[in-house]
C-alpha cells in the first residue's frame, strides 16, 4: 500500500505542475468549437441545434474534468462557486416550474439557450477559474482575439463586398457579422474582442503590444459595418473607464504612454470617416437617434417604439414578472409565459413574435426569478469590484484586458440578448477574472 500511494503522490505532483497547459488547451478546444462549429453551420448545413448539442457533449467532458480535478487535484472551495451553485440550482427550480420543460432544458428554437447551455457556461466559467498563470491567460486570449480577427475579415469583405470567387463568405445582407448569425450578436463578440486588445495595447509594456493596435483597428472597422448600436454602447462604457484610468495616472504622475493613447484615437478618428463616407454604416445616425430618445425617456416621454421596439418588450414583460417572481417562467420560456396573449411586434415587413427580452438581466428575473437574477448580478458585481482591486495591487496589463472587456459586454448586455455563438467567450472572461484565495 505504501508503494502505490507514493507512487500516486508522485504522480499528482508531477501532474500538479502542467495542468494549467493541459486545462488551458482545452478551454482554447472549447473556444475552436465556437468557430468550427459556426462555419460548418453557416456553410455545411450542419445545423443550428446540431452546433448547440456540441456544446452539450462539451458539458458532459467539463464535469468529469471538474470531478476529477476535485477528487484527483483537490481543488480548494472559493466563495465564487456558491454564485454558480446557486445559479445552478435556482436554474434547476425555474425548470421544474416552467411552462414548456423541454424548452427550459435544452431552449428555444433557433436560440438553444436551456439549462443544459447555462451549465455548460457555469462549468466553463469554473475551469477557467483554475488558470492562475498570466502566461496561460495570455495563450487563451490570444487565440480569442485570433478567431475575432478571422471572423472581423470575414465581416469586412461581406459588407464591401470583395473577394466574390469565395462565395460561402457572402451572405446577402447589408449588415456584416461575419460567422455569426446575426449582426446584434456579431457587436457582442466584438465588444469582448476590443476590450481584450485594447487592454493589451495600451497596457503592456512590450514593443509587441502594437500588434493589438492593428487587432483592435480591424475590429472596430467591423464594428462600425455590423450596425450594431449596443456594441457602440459597450465600447463608449470601456472608452470611459479607460479615460477615468487615464486622468488618474495624470494625477498620480504614473507612467503612461501617451503615444498609445493618441495613436487609438486619431486612427480610429480616421477609420470612422473612411467608413462613413463609404456609406457602409448607419451606426452615427443611430447614435444621434439613441441621444434623442434618452432625453425623451429622461423627460419622461416613452414610446414604444424607443430603442428599436425594446421599450415595447420591456413593458410588456415587466407585466408578466409578478407571476414568475420567485421561480421565473422556465428557462427560454417568454413566449409561453405569455399564454395565450403571446408578445408579438410589429415591424414594415411582418409581425413577430418576441422570444428574448432584448436585456440579459430581465431575461434572468422573468425566466428565472428574482433570486437568480440578483446571484447573478451580485456576482458580476463581485467579479467587476476585485478585478479592479487587484489590477490597482498588481497593474497587471492582462487583468485589464479581462475587465475591460468583461465591462463592456456587461453594459451593452443591458440592450442585448446572450447566445451560444457568443456567450462562452464571456464566461471563459468571467472565469479568468476570478482570485481564488488559494491556488489548486
Amino acid at each position: 500500500m505504501e508503494v502505490i500511494k507514493s507512487a500516486f503522490d508522485k504522480l499528482r505532483k508531477k501532474f500538479n505542475k502542467g495542468y494549467e497547459f493541459y486545462l488551458s488547451i482545452y478551454l482554447i478546444i472549447n473556444i475552436s468549437w465556437l468557430f468550427f462549429g459556426m462555419l460548418i453551420y453557416n456553410y455545411f448545413y450542419f445545423g443550428y441545434q446540431n452546433f448547440s448539442t456540441g456544446h452539450v457533449l462539451f458539458l458532459i467532458f467539463n464535469c468529469l474534468i471538474i470531478l476529477f480535478l476535485n477528487l484527483f487535484h483537490k481543488v480548494r472551495f472559493d466563495k465564487i462557486d456558491v454564485f454558480l451553485i446557486l445559479l445552478g440550482i435556482f436554474g434547476f427550480i425555474s425548470f421544474v416550474f416552467a411552462e414548456n420543460k423541454s424548452v427550459a432544458l435544452y431552449g428555444y428554437y433557433l436560440r438553444y439557450e436551456g439549462l443544459l447551455q447555462l451549465l455548460y457556461y457555469y462549468s466553463l466559467m469554473y475551469l477557467s477559474s483554475l488558470i492562475y498563470k498570466e502566461k496561460s491567460k495570455s495563450f487563451i486570449i490570444n487565440f480569442i482575439l485570433g478567431f475575432g480577427f478571422v471572423n472581423a475579415l470575414i465581416c469586412l469583405i461581406q459588407v464591401f463586398d470583395v473577394l466574390k470567387f469565395i462565395p460561402i463568405i457572402h451572405r446577402g445582407t447589408k449588415h456584416g457579422m461575419g460567422l455569426v448569425t446575426h449582426f446584434n450578436f456579431y457587436g457582442s463578440y466584438m465588444v469582448l474582442c476590443m476590450g481584450l486588445s485594447l487592454g493589451r495595447f495600451l497596457y503592456c509594456l512590450k514593443r509587441s503590444s502594437w500588434i493589438y493596435l492593428f487587432l483592435f483597428l480591424v475590429f472596430y472597422s467591423s464594428m462600425l459595418v455590423c450596425n450594431t448600436l449596443s456594441a457602440v454602447v459597450g465600447l463608449g462604457f470601456i472608452c470611459l473607464v479607460i479615460f477615468i484610468y487615464f486622468i488618474y495616472s495624470l494625477v498620480k504622475k504614473n507612467g503612461i504612454n501617451i503615444i498609445k493613447y493618441v495613436s487609438v484615437f486619431v486612427i480610429s478618428v480616421l477609420i470612422s470617416l473612411g467608413v462613413v463616407m463609404s456609406g457602409k454604416t448607419g451606426l452615427f445616425k443611430d447614435v444621434k437617434k439613441l441621444s434623442v430618445e434618452t432625453t425623451e425617456v429622461a423627460k419622461g416621454n416613452f414610446n414604444d417604439s424607443y430603442g428599436t421596439s425594446r421599450m415595447f418588450i420591456w413593458k410588456n414583460t415587466l407585466k408578466i414578472v409578478p407571476k414568475y417572481l420567485l421561480h421565473g417562467a422556465g428557462i427560454d420560456n417568454l413566449c409561453f409565459a405569455f399564454g395565450d396573449e403571446m408578445l408579438f411586434m410589429e415591424s414594415p415587413k411582418a409581425i413577430t413574435y418576441v422570444d428574448k427580452v432584448h436585456n440579459e438581466y430581465l431575461q434572468k428575473l422573468v425566466c428565472e426569478g428574482i433570486f437568480s437574477c440578483i446571484i447573478y448580478i451580485s456576482m458580476l458585481l463581485i467579479i467587476f469590484l476585485s478585478s479592479v482591486k487587484m489590477f490597482f495591487k498588481e497593474k497587471n496589463y492582462i487583468v485589464m484586458s479581462l475587465l475591460l472587456a468583461f465591462f463592456g459586454y456587461c453594459v451593452q448586455a443591458f440592450f442585448n440578448i446572450s447566445v451560444i455563438e457568443v456567450a462562452p467567450i464571456f464566461w471563459i472572461v468571467c472565469g479568468l477574472l476570478i482570485i481564488r484565495k488559494c491556488k489548486v
